[in-house]
C-alpha cells in the first residue's frame, strides 16, 4: 500500500533532517575513527591474519543478517525507537572494545556491534526517505549520504591524531562518546514517526519487486569498484613507491569527492532520467578504475581517485532516489534493509573474488575486473533509458 511522506512544517522538517544528517555524520565518523585502528589493536591482543579478517567480516555479517528484519519492523513500529536503541547499543558495545583482551571476546563484541549498527544508519536513511518530497528524492538523499561520507572521510585523520597523542583504545572511547552524543540529541529533538501504511508487505515482495531490481543489482555490484579502491589500491600505489601517508591522503580526497558529488548530483537525479544519470555515474566509475592501471605518481593517482569518487557519488545518490520511490509502496525501512543486505553480501564476496584475481593474474587485473563490472552496469542502465521515455519513467514512479 502506498506510503505518504512525513508531514511536517518547513522549520520542523529542516530541524529533523539536520538531526538525521548529524546522526549519519557522527556514527560514520566513529566508524572511520576505529577502522584503521582495529587491525592494530587486534594484533596487540594476539590476532592472526585470519582472525583480523574474521573480526571485520563478522560485523558486516551481523548487519547483513539483521538489516532486512529491523527495517521491516521499523515500518511497522516507527523509526525513532530503533534509532535510539541502535545508538545506545553503539555506545555500549564501542566501550566494550576497551576491556576485550582476547580475540574471541573482541569478535563477539563486533558481532553485537554490527547488530546495533543495523538499527542506526539504515533506519536513519529510511527516516530521511520518509521526509523526501516528491521530485526531491535525489536532493534529500544526496544530503544525508554526503554527510555520512564526510564523517567517514575525516574519521581516519582524527584516528591517527588520537593514537599518536594518546593511545590505541582512545579511538574506541571516541566512538562511544560520539554515539552517546548522537543518542542524547535524538532523545531530545528527533520526533517519532509511524509509517502511514495499511499493510506492511512481506520481505519476499520487496526482494522480488520489479522496481527493486536496479537498486539491488547496483548495490551488490558497485562493491567491486569500492573494494578495488579501498582494499587493493594501497597495494597498487605501494608498488609505485608511494608512502603510506600519501595513500591515506588519496583515500581521504576520494571520499571527499564522493561526498561533494553526492550533494551536487541530487538535483540532476531529480530532473533527468535516473537510469541515464546512474549509467553516467557507473560509466565514470568504470573509466576511473581502468585509468588506475595506467596511473603513475601522486598527481596521476590523485586525479583518478577524484574521478572515482565522483562516479560513486553520482551513482549512490541516483540509485538511492530510485529506492525512495519504491519505498513509498514497499516501506522505506524494508527497502533500506534489502539494499543494505545486497551491499553487505557484495562487500563479503568482492574482496575474496578480487583477491583470487590478484593472486592468479596480478594487481592490474583487479582494477580491470572491477572496471568491467561497472561498465556492464552502465550499459545495463542505458538499456532502460532507450526502453522508456522520461515521461513513461515518471508515470511508472
Amino acid at each position: 500500500m502506498e506510503q505518504s511522506t512525513l508531514n511536517l512544517n518547513d522549520s520542523r522538517r529542516a530541524r529533523t533532517l539536520f538531526i538525521l544528517y548529524l546522526t549519519g555524520f557522527t556514527t560514520m565518523l566513529g566508524i572511520g575513527i576505529i577502522t584503521p585502528v582495529l587491525p592494530i589493536y587486534a594484533q596487540m591482543i594476539g590476532a592472526t591474519g585470519f582472525w583480523i579478517g574474521a573480526i571485520f567480516s563478522v560485523f558486516a555479517l551481523s548487519r547483513t543478517i539483521f538489516m532486512p528484519f529491523v527495517g521491516r519492523l521499523s515500518d511497522a513500529g516507527g523509526r525513532r525507537k530503533f534509532i535510539l536503541l541502535g545508538l545506545a547499543g553503539y555506545a555500549f558495545f564501542s566501550a566494550l572494545y576497551v576491556p576485550a583482551d582476547n580475540v574471541l571476546i573482541l569478535t563477539i563484541v563486533r558481532f553485537f556491534h554490527g547488530m546495533a549498527a543495523a538499527m542506526v544508519y539504515p533506519i536513519a536513511n529510511a527516516y530521511v526517505a520518509d521526509m523526501a518530497r516528491v521530485g526531491e528524492e535525489g536532493k534529500t538523499m544526496g544530503g544525508f549520504q554526503s554527510a555520512a561520507f564526510l564523517g567517514m572521510s575525516f574519521g581516519p585523520l582524527l584516528s591517527g591524531i588520537m593514537v599518536d597523542l594518546l593511545y590505541v583504545q582512545s579511538a574506541f572511547i571516541a566512538l562511544a562518546g560520539l554515539s552517546l552524543t548522537a543518542l542524547i540529541i535524538c532523545i531530545a529533538y528527533l520526533p517519532e514517526y509511524h509509517v502511514p501504511m495499511r499493510e506492511i508487505p512481506p520481505l519476499r515482495s520487496v526482494f522480488f519487486s520489479r522496481g527493486m531490481r536496479v537498486p539491488i543489482i547496483f548495490f551488490f555490484t558497485y562493491t567491486a569498484g569500492y573494494t578495488a579502491f579501498m582494499v587493493f589500491f594501497p597495494v597498487l600505489a605501494h608498488a609505485d613507491q608511494m608512502t603510506v601517508s600519501g595513500i591515506g591522503a588519496l583515500i581521504f580526497i576520494s571520499s571527499i569527492s564522493t561526498a561533494v558529488f553526492q550533494r551536487l548530483s541530487g538535483r540532476y537525479a531529480d530532473l533527468f532520467d535516473r537510469h541515464l544519470v546512474l549509467s553516467t555515474g557507473a560509466g565514470v566509475m568504470a573509466v576511473s578504475l581502468l585509468l588506475f592501471t595506467m596511473s603513475e605518481g601522486f598527481l596521476s593517482f590523485l586525479l583518478t581517485s577524484v574521478l572515482l569518487g565522483a562516479g560513486i557519488g553520482i551513482s549512490l545518490t541516483t540509485v538511492s532516489a530510485m529506492a525512495v520511490i519504491e519505498g513509498r509502496n514497499l516501506g522505506q525501512g524494508s527497502v533500506e534493509g534489502v539494499i543494505n543486505t545486497a551491499q553487505g553480501i557484495g562487500i563479503v564476496i568482492s574482496p575474496l573474488v578480487l583477491g583470487l584475481v590478484m593472486d592468479f593474474t596480478g594487481i592490474s587485473m583487479v582494477f580491470l575486473t572491477a572496471a568491467g563490472v561497472s561498465g556492464l552496469m552502465a550499459l545495463a542502465m542505458m538499456r532502460f533509458v532507450y526502453r522508456e521515455t522520461p515521461a513513461q519513467a515518471r508515470n511508472a514512479e
